[in-house]
């Protein structure tokens, strides 16, 4: 089991506008998965930090599972990186809302995984962050031609299994 006890969970543009450019079968399995991870975040009191970028909110299969976890909150970010502090819209920041629950880990899901999810891998490494990817809980239109698992191993992000997560 993955040890929850400076974890936090950052789920990136799960939005519909982005989401409709993903094969329906790949969004299930995505979202199916995804839920799972955060039934978990809720019964573990870990904080889940919601990236969306500015074209809607985040889509009600996740956002209702969020707005049960007693320590949530949404960003609004402009551009791809959501742990730049000039992408986010709001006084508050995800690192230092982070910070403040004591999170030094990010276990990070979500679209894009190549563009949004991997530069806000890069922004949380930046401040101070370690970051965990799962590949099941990421997705994109399209496959790197050698795979999510060596991308972000050359980003230098910690491949993980989310199975060993849900499991207890």
């Amino acid at each position: 089991m993955i040890n929850t006890s400076n974890l936090g969970l950052v789920i990136v543009d799960m939005q519909e506008s982005f989401l409709k450019k993903i094969p329906e079968d790949e969004v299930q399995r995505l979202v199916k998965k995804q839920r799972r991870v955060l039934e978990v975040a809720v019964e573990m009191d870990i904080p889940v930090g919601v990236l969306e970028y500015g074209c809607g909110r985040t889509i009600k299969r996740i956002k209702e599972i969020v707005d049960r976890a007693a320590r949530h909150r949404y960003f609004e970010k402009t551009l791809a990186d959501g742990f730049e502090p000039k992408n986010i819209i709001s006084e508050v920041k995800p690192q230092d809302w982070f910070k403040e629950r004591k999170v030094k880990r990010l276990l990070l899901s979500g679209i894009y995984a190549t563009d949004c999810v991997a530069s806000t891998g890069l922004g949380a490494r930046r401040a101070g962050f370690e970051v965990l990817v799962s590949t099941p809980l990421v997705n994109q239109n399209e496959t790197p031609e050698f795979g999510f698992e060596k991308y972000y191993y050359f980003l230098g992000f910690e491949m993980v299994s989310y199975k060993r997560l849900v499991r207890r």
